[in-house]
């Protein structure tokens, strides 16, 4: 679980994000990446899963402590920035370990 200084609750941090951060793609993922103004000394991270993606919010919430767990064993490796992970329809079907090789090839 990430602690609470590593997430990104506010509606307005994930809109800025979006809006001014860079975009990284793979198959399973969109991650954007901003560096903010202020400097902070942890990196923060939010996860986007719509109801798009998939219906079922037991799934949505299954994949979430997955990506969840991939992040907080690596938080190390991350630069202080803010970091927004959305979710793509492909990433429903796919297993723990596909997801976590994906992850890493996308953020490292």
């Amino acid at each position: 679980m990430l602690a609470k200084q590593n997430r990104l609750k506010r509606r307005s941090d994930f809109t800025r994000i979006a809006k001014y951060g860079t975009r990284r793609y793979s198959s399973l993922f969109i991650l954007y990446v901003y560096k903010p103004k202020v400097k902070q000394e942890e990196p923060r991270f939010g996860i986007v899963i719509s109801q798009k993606t998939e219906k079922k919010a037991s799934k949505r919430n299954k994949l979430r402590r997955w990506i969840k767990s991939d992040l907080y064993k690596n938080i190390q490796r991350f630069k202080p920035y803010d970091y927004m992970l959305v979710v793509k329809k492909q990433a429903v079907d796919k297993t723990h370990k596909q997801i976590t090789s994906d992850l890493n090839n996308l953020c490292f």
